[in-house]
């Protein structure tokens, strides 16, 4: 089993949809044919004083196979 796509949630609170509550919509990314999601980062702003910190993770294998997810740097820590 390989990892072969990320999902994004978004949610937009100034905006508002037909029924008065925030817009949300989530956003898919798939790896090319034969790739598979190894880490990535996340970029996330703190509102109060714009600096920005970062999530960092990686995916990794043992010798069977099983996927193993590592949070490299986390905003909240």
């Amino acid at each position: 089993m390989a990892v072969t796509e990320l999902v994004l949630q978004f949610k937009d609170n100034l905006a508002e949809g037909d029924e008065g509550e925030p817009l949300e919509f989530g956003y898919s990314f798939t790896t090319p044919e034969g790739f598979e999601v190894t880490g990535g980062q996340i970029f996330v702003e703190d509102s109060t004083t714009s600096d920005l910190k970062r999530l960092s993770f990686r995916i990794d294998r043992d010798e069977e196979g099983a996927p193993s997810f590592t949070i490299l740097e986390n905003p909240n820590q």
